[in-house]
């Protein structure tokens, strides 16, 4: 059963999710701050996170910052829920390592739709897609596969983004369940179906991730996490 951690202040918003998911049976758990959310890491394997946007939306970015940037966690994808669908919100959640965002207008089937495209093929993950429609299927993982090869293509693409995005492409590649449209995708990115295959292309192919962060955004990022120390 995947263990998919919520991070998000508002706590009756972050109880809505948490119930929706615990529903059709995975096993989410919410906590409040960054700083719970790093104390439930260090003793659970988490497969998924699911951070605030919006006016909450910095204490998710600087976590996201956080975790590309920590060997250990960097590889675990993190979705940002809320906030408003523009290119600037959506450009400093790159920035910071988010796999993909969801609009406050996405209705509940939206979003346990690609909460099951980024936990990968499991039962639950089965059970959800063969609930919705194709065409919806089809929507959301081309929404999901074109936000990865955006988080790869980013300027200030960092180490640990480049672990998650590769771990996301995985994952929907391990549901796809419609060979031709798979094939056309996998054409137009060049990249192949998977496992050792897609690692090697990765390492071959991807953009070399850069020596330094963009200075403006580390300095953010260093002010809400100074007091955090990470082992």
């Amino acid at each position: 059963m995947s263990h998919i951690l919520i991070v998000d202040p508002v706590a009756a918003r972050s109880r809505v999710v948490l119930e929706l998911l615990a529903t059709v049976g995975w096993k989410p758990e919410a906590v409040r701050t960054p700083w719970e959310a790093l104390e439930v890491l260090r003793r659970t394997p988490v497969r998924l996170m699911l951070v605030s946007g919006g006016v909450h939306g910095s204490a998710g970015l600087a976590l996201g910052y956080l975790m590309r940037t920590c060997t250990a966690w960097q590889h675990i994808p993190m979705l940002q829920l809320g906030g408003d669908d523009t290119e600037t919100e959506w450009r400093e959640a790159r920035r910071a390592g988010l796999n993909l965002c969801i609009g406050y207008e996405a209705g509940f089937e939206d979003l346990l739709l690609q909460v099951a495209l980024a936990t990968g093929n499991g039962e639950v993950t089965r059970a959800v897609i063969e609930s919705c429609p194709p065409a919806a299927f089809d929507d959301a993982l081309t929404q999901a596969w074109q936000a990865q090869i955006d988080l790869l293509h980013h300027p200030h693409l960092m180490p640990g983004s480049l672990h998650a995005a590769r771990e996301m492409l995985e994952r929907l590649l391990s549901v796809r369940h419609d060979e031709a449209a798979i094939e056309a995708a996998l054409t137009l990115t060049r990249v192949p179906k998977g496992g050792p295959a897609l690692r090697r292309w990765a390492d071959q192919h991807l953009p070399c991730p850069p020596k330094v962060m963009d200075p403006d955004f580390e300095r953010l990022m260093s002010r809400c996490l100074g007091p955090v120390a990470v082992v």
